[in-house]
């Protein structure tokens, strides 16, 4: 027993527009099965709907174009049996399912049929798009990537309608390469069940919907390489560049091959620096290393940027190398780039490329390199942020204190300053006194200098000339004056490389000797006790005093015999062990010394008061 399809078209209402048609043509009919049953999916009216050829009436450009419709079954042999109708809708697809594989370099320039770099390496990217599948419930691809001699390697994914990627390979053998892509797909069949009278689906997967490819060829010959510094300045003799970052251009070409660039380019970076040379290996690609130094934090930190151009004639990859330096006191850097290109025993070629240049003296590698001299810093500098100011200066004869400071006879203090550098040929420094940032000239510094050698591995060249200056200081009296002031002396020291090492260090420079600035003198009012009160406007270190009372001669003490009145600054009190009249006049005489050695003579007169004892 078999049956027919009918379809008729609905309108905008869910009415017939019209008459029924067979479906799919006037002479198809469907065979039930040995239950009665035919089990037909709804996705199957898909088929031929596009330019369906046929002979008989009905023959349509598009069977079933977009819109509503309804499809049932009737009996072939007997027309007045049918099936209940079943509404469906046509919905347009735009696009059939298709993709398409680009083969391009890092630049954007598309290949077909070969390449032909020019470095020992090269980045190609395959740019993948495949679009059109909005019949399907879902898709995935496998794009597999390999050769006539490497492991293939498989991307895949799974998508929606439609779905781009790209992903960057890098080649070093020469052979024949190639690329796959397949797509399955998986639809959703709905079909009626007359077991359960209901509408049922089933997931169907569909593989191989879609295969493409691509294929290439890779051929090379020796590649050629150079090196430079970029805008190095112009030194002159016996002098090294003071820099803190040194740019490097490494370019490499090739007229078929250079990959994969990290195994076939290398570089390497070498510090000499007379003992304990520093040396750094790297491939292409890598964009950041490090030569760390422990001692000195005098690290250097490499940055390099590659790019690549491809043509129909050659392939080229640069290195911008930046090299950025630590505190780095005399040192030679040297720059080296190894190429080698992908001629190898495993090659295999069928004539990938015209003029390949292979043959001859092809050595497969080529050796660039090239150097310079830095000194980027006064090695005193370092040795200061390292060990402080203490192992640059030290004194002999100043005054303790947190602020050294000067005694009164400057000559009788001696500074001693030891500074060293790799690269230092003139000994003469400058060295000035500041008062409150403007410069004073009551005080100099003129030493004599010693020269001598000390090491200091790794913080650039080991030997390094070390300049001891000894000297005191000389003053003015003129122009110091009286005066007690904070002065600041800075020293400046230059390198052959033009690196200044500037340092400075206060003192306190005091030509003020202490005076009284206030006596009084008292009497206990109940019992036969005096005691005086005196300030000084600078704070003594000793003091002779001497009270001298009308009538009654003088009477002698020292700083040691009186105490600080607590919360009085450079104020002191005395007891006499005299008595003192009431109302008579007393005079005190102090003779001070300050820290300084600053010596004041001065007088105060006082009328003796009555008092209650402090």
């Amino acid at each position: 027993m078999s049956v027919q399809f009918l379809i008729e078209e609905l309108d905008e209402n869910g009415l017939s527009k019209g008459e029924a048609k067979r479906w799919p043509d006037s002479d198809t009919e469907f065979l039930l099965d040995e239950e009665g049953e035919l089990v037909f999916y709804v996705n199957d009216l898909r088929e031929d709907f596009r330019y369906k050829k046929t002979s008989q009436r009905d023959r349509y450009d598009f069977v079933l174009i977009p819109g509503q419709y309804h499809l049932w079954a009737r009996a072939a042999w007997d027309n007045s049996v049918e099936s209940t109708k079943v509404r469906f809708n046509i919905t347009l697809v735009d696009n059939e399912l298709d993709a398409m594989i680009r083969l391009m370099d890092t630049e954007g320039h598309e290949y077909t049929a070969k390449v032909c770099p020019t470095s020992t390496e090269v980045t190609l990217v395959y740019d993948v798009s495949i679009w059109g599948g909005e019949v399907f419930d879902s898709l995935s691809y496998a794009f597999q990537i390999g050769s006539a001699v490497d492991v293939p390697v498989t991307l895949s994914g799974a998508f929606f309608d439609e779905t781009a990627f790209s992903t960057e390979v890098t080649f070093a053998t020469e052979c024949t390469k190639y690329a796959t892509l397949t797509v399955d797909g998986i639809v959703t069949a709905v079909y009626w069940n007359e077991e359960d009278a209901t509408e049922a689906t089933d997931v169907v997967l569909v593989t191989g919907i879609l295969v493409d490819g691509i294929f290439f060829v890779l051929d090379m010959a020796n590649p050629t390489a150079y090196a430079t510094v970029v805008d190095f300045p112009v030194l002159a003799p016996y002098t090294a560049a003071s820099l803190t970052a040194a740019t490097m251009t490494f370019f490499a070409t090739d007229t078929k091959c250079l990959q994969p660039y990290e195994e076939k380019i290398a570089f390497e970076i070498y510090v000499w620096k007379g003992i304990g040379d520093w040396e750094k290996t790297f491939v292409y690609g890598e964009e950041e290393v490090m030569i760390e130094s422990d001692e000195w934090d005098n690290d250097i930190r490499i940055t390099t940027e590659y790019g690549s151009a491809t043509s129909t004639e050659a392939d080229s990859v640069m290195g911008t190398m930046v090299l950025n330096f630590g505190n780095m006191d005399l040192a030679i850097i040297f720059g080296t780039m190894t190429v080698h290109d992908c001629c190898g025993t495993d090659c295999t070629l069928e004539d990938p490329c015209v003029d390949c240049g292979v043959g001859g003296n092809i050595t497969h590698a080529t050796v660039v390199n090239l150097g310079f001299s830095l000194d980027n810093v006064f090695f005193s500098e370092m040795v200061l942020e390292r060990y402080g100011l203490d192992s640059i200066l030290s004194f002999d004869g100043f005054l303790d204190g947190a602020t050294p400071t000067i005694p009164a006879s400057p000559a009788n203090a001696t500074l001693t300053i030891k500074l060293a550098d790799a690269l230092w040929d003139s000994f003469e420094m400058d060295w000035r006194f500041y008062d409150d940032g403007m410069l004073f000239e009551g005080l100099s510094f003129e030493p004599i200098w010693t020269e001598g050698a000390t090491l200091a591995i790794c913080s650039g060249f080991a030997t390094k000339t070390e300049i001891t200056y000894v000297g005191t200081l000389t003053a003015d009296p003129e122009k110091v004056g009286v005066i007690e002031t904070l002065l600041t002396l800075v020293a400046t020291a230059i390198d052959n490389s033009g690196n200044e090492f500037v340092f400075s260090h206060d003192f306190i420079l005091d030509t003020l000797p202490p005076t009284l600035s206030h006596f009084s003198a008292f009497r206990n009012q109940h019992i036969n006790e005096s005691w005086i009160e005196f300030a000084f406007d600078q704070k003594p270190e000793t003091a002779e005093l001497d009270i001298v009372v009308a009538g009654s001669g003088k009477f002698s003490y020292d700083l040691d015999d009186a105490e600080e009145i607590e919360g009085q600054e450079n104020t002191y009190k005395l007891e006499t062990g005299v008595t003192l009249p009431f109302g008579g006049a007393v005079t005190l005489n102090a003779t001070a010394t300050d820290l300084a050695g600053n010596v004041g003579f001065s007088t105060k007169d006082a009328t003796v008061s009555l008092s209650s004892p402090r």
